[in-house]
């Protein structure tokens, strides 16, 4: 935090029911911890599923912000790894999500 000095952080609240598990549950509370600590601006939102998978998701978004598309990830086969760019739409969806119920 004291690197980059970030004026606001929006995380999935880890407090409610969420999908993550194990170390990635791990490492959201120790960040949650960290920004309480050193008293970051943050919000916290609790990530409703509302498509069928991240990638429909990120089709809408790539729609409602054209400038976004070039990131647009492609739905991976199932043996492949999740594309590097799906972590960008799903902060831009916790983003919009605090704008919509703003």
């Amino acid at each position: 935090m004291a690197r980059f000095e970030p004026d606001l952080v929006v995380t999935e609240d880890p407090f409610k029911p969420t999908r993550k598990s194990g170390s990635s549950l791990e490492i959201l509370n120790a960040l949650v911890q960290e920004l309480t600590d050193s008293a970051t601006p943050h919000h916290l939102v609790q990530r409703n599923q509302q498509f069928a998978n991240k990638y429909d998701e990120a089709k809408v978004l790539a729609k409602r912000f054209p400038a976004i598309t070039p990131w647009l990830p492609k739905t991976p086969k199932i043996w492949e790894a999740e594309p590097v760019n799906a972590i960008y739409f799903e902060a831009l969806s916790m983003a919009v999500q605090i704008e919509d119920d703003g």
